[in-house]
């Protein structure tokens, strides 16, 4: 499906900035012109996006594991609620759209990326976050218990694994120390490429035996690759305006 007309003009008005990201909650309220015409829908956002805003003002009085579920489940019901605005031919009410909306967006939130490997990461990573929210990020867990677990026996690949993942420790609780209205964007999108070096760490200790790479290997594409691997987990990277979305953006 192609994006509504006023989703082109805010990804192209906002692409001469690339310092400064949008999200659904922050389409301009002049580009939302065909949603205004059906108030239901356009209260439905507004509320939504409300939520989002007073969550990103008030972002350090949250805790992190809360904020980033209560985002991304907003972030999702106005991703569907474009979606439906604009889809062709729709022949469902307003009331019906918001049903369907409140029905579908826990299935929908995760069908849009890949399946996680291990319990581990789909309860403690930024990118599954939705409901019953851990109290625990994925940097905050464990790493040594789980290269126990995952049997790795190389003194030297166990050190080098340990030494990255406490370097991500450290950067990812600098930054939420630092969270705040002003550095909230900037500091997520941030926050979202450690939680995804975290992820792939955590494979490569549990199920390194299913792993083709060596760990220098592993290390070296986590480290100058990570951007890649990060958009290469979306399904549908330029569907249901995924673009736009909090966990998309880095």
């Amino acid at each position: 499906m192609a994006k509504t007309n006023f989703v082109k003009l805010y990804i192209k008005k906002k692409s001469g900035n690339a310092m400064k990201k949008q999200y659904y909650w922050n389409i301009p309220d002049n580009l939302l012109n065909s949603l205004k015409q059906r108030k239901k829908l356009y209260s439905f956002y507004k509320n939504e996006q409300n939520k989002a805003r007073e969550l990103v003002e008030n972002c350090q009085s949250v805790l992190f594991p809360e904020l980033v579920a209560s985002l991304n489940k907003i972030d999702e019901r106005i991703k569907l609620l474009i979606f439906y605005q604009n889809l062709e031919d729709c022949e469902l009410s307003e009331e019906e759209i918001i049903t369907v909306i409140e029905r579908e967006y826990f299935v929908t939130f995760y069908e849009t990326i890949e399946e996680p490997t291990t319990e581990i990461i789909s309860s403690h990573s930024m990118y599954y976050l939705l409901q019953q929210p851990t109290k625990e990020m994925l940097w905050d867990l464990d790493f040594s218990n789980m290269l126990k677990q995952g049997q790795l026996v190389d003194l030297m690949d166990y050190q080098k694994l340990t030494k990255y993942y406490q370097k991500l420790q450290n950067q990812a609780k600098n930054l939420i120390e630092k969270l705040n209205k002003e550095t909230f964007y900037t500091f997520y999108s941030q926050l979202l490429l450690i939680d995804c070096q975290c992820k792939l760490l955590i494979e490569e200790a549990l199920l390194k035996e299913e792993s083709l790479m060596t760990v220098d290997e592993c290390l070296t594409a986590i480290k100058q690759e990570i951007r890649k691997i990060h958009f290469e987990q979306f399904k549908y990277q330029h569907y249901l305006f995924e673009d736009l979305s909090l966990r998309y953006q880095v």
